[in-house]
C-alpha cells in the first residue's frame, strides 16, 4: 500500500525532485488538520500526492489536492496507480476530489477518462510581486 505517514512523506519530499510547492509539504497538511481537514499521502513510482479530506454530513467527505505534481497525475493513467487512489477515495467516502496541477501554464491536460476539467481553481494560478516602496500612484 503506498500510503505513508508524515515522516515518510517528509522523507519523500526531501528526496524528490517532483514536489516543489509549499501546499504539498507535510507541515501544510498538519496545519490544515487543526481546521478540520485530514491529510492522507500516497506515493507511487512516478510521484506522490498529499490529499486533504474534509468530513461532510452523513459520513461523506470531499478531497482537495493543491499544486499536485503533473508526474503524479500522469501516473494515474496506469491501472495500478489509479486503483490505489480509488481505494483511498472509497475508504474516505469521498464524493469528489479536486486536483490542482502545479503548473504555471494552463494548457496541461490530465489523463483522459479520469478527470472532469474544472474552469475554477481554489488557489491563484499566478502570484505577482508588487513593490510597496513607491507612492500610491506609482503602485497603482
Amino acid at each position: 500500500m503506498p500510503f505513508v505517514d508524515l515522516n515518510g512523506w517528509n522523507d519523500f519530499v526531501q528526496a524528490s525532485m517532483d514536489i516543489h510547492h509549499l501546499l504539498q509539504i507535510g507541515i501544510w497538511g498538519e496545519l490544515k488538520d487543526q481546521f478540520g481537514w485530514k491529510a492522507m499521502r500516497l506515493i507511487n513510482s512516478q510521484g506522490g500526492v498529499q490529499i486533504l479530506f474534509k468530513k461532510l454530513p452523513f459520513g461523506f467527505s470531499v478531497g482537495y489536492a493543491p499544486r499536485v505534481s503533473t508526474n503524479y497525475l500522469d501516473s494515474l493513467a496506469q491501472a495500478e496507480n489509479k486503483q490505489e487512489l480509488l481505494q483511498l477515495l472509497i475508504q474516505q467516502r469521498t464524493i469528489f476530489v479536486k486536483f490542482e496541477p502545479d503548473r504555471w501554464d494552463t494548457d496541461y491536460s490530465a489523463p483522459t477518462g479520469l478527470f472532469v476539467e474544472s474552469k475554477h481553481s481554489i488557489q491563484p494560478l499566478r502570484t505577482i510581486e508588487v513593490d510597496l516602496a513607491g507612492t500610491e500612484e506609482e503602485i497603482l
